[in-house]
């Protein structure tokens, strides 16, 4: 048996998904003819954000959904790995603003000449 071909322009493919573009549909090599035998393909799909404070670690998600699946016997689908990206740590909870935070700090004496 043959080795795997290794990648080629038809089979290796980065798409990247913004708020402009936010899906993609990705076919394999010939389709919807059948796929060439002994061939390994890549997809790589990555998230982009307008900016670095929209991305969070609760809203970044990749949902695949399949039109059309079909392997033979001997072949094999694999998701090899998810990589996240270096996201920034999540914003620290907001608190009320408090008397501390005044520019001015009022004193009994304040109290007194104001009266």
């Amino acid at each position: 048996m043959g080795g795997l071909v290794d990648l080629d322009v038809n089979c290796n493919r980065s798409v990247i998904l913004s708020g402009s573009q936010p899906s993609e549909v990705l076919h394999s090599p010939l389709f919807p003819a059948a796929y060439p035998p002994s061939r390994r393909c890549h997809f790589s799909v990555q998230l982009l954000h307008a900016t670095q404070q929209q991305l969070t670690h609760s809203n970044v998600s990749i949902e695949l959904r399949f039109l059309e699946f079909d392997l033979e016997s001997h072949e094999r689908f694999l998701v090899r790995r998810l990589v996240p990206l270096a996201m920034p740590p999540p914003p620290p909870p907001a608190r009320p603003p408090s008397l501390l935070d005044s520019p001015k700090r009022h004193t009994p004496e304040d109290t007194i000449k104001d009266a």
